[in-house]
């Protein structure tokens, strides 16, 4: 077996017979058999619509329960290693803010965050814009 020293690599690299991408994003190892990610909220994109929502929580009209459940869903969604698991954590963020009939107070910026959110996340975050 081989053994080589890169340095500081940056950008894709492919090695082998297979890829394997290194990365800020997603990093594949051996043509796709290995997959590991990372959590959704080290997304340059992701982290901005999450920092600015959890801005805009201070903001709304919540009971100290309400505030913490929206608290921990924002804290699941940003930490969600797939984005499967983070448009749950969304679609629950938005359905309990509107619950708690704060999401007309919200003002447009928390709903463009979470519909923002919701592209980026793709199919699996379909429900979250039924809320909105």
């Amino acid at each position: 077996m081989s053994e080589f020293t890169f340095g500081n690599v940056s950008g894709p690299v492919n090695a082998g017979s297979g890829n394997m991408n290194v990365g800020s994003g997603s990093q594949t190892v051996a043509g796709g058999d290995m997959h590991i990610g990372d959590r959704i909220g080290a997304d340059p994109a992701m982290a901005v619509e999450i920092a600015s929502m959890r801005q805009q929580l201070v903001d709304l009209r919540l009971s100290s329960s309400e505030r913490a459940t929206a608290e921990e869903q924002l804290d699941a969604l940003e930490n969600a290693d797939d984005k499967e698991a983070a448009a749950g954590h969304l679609e629950s963020l938005v359905a309990g803010v509107k619950k708690a009939d704060a999401l007309a107070s919200a003002g447009s910026s928390f709903i463009e965050s979470a519909a923002k959110m919701a592209k980026w996340l793709g199919p699996v975050a379909a429900g979250v814009l039924s809320f909105l």
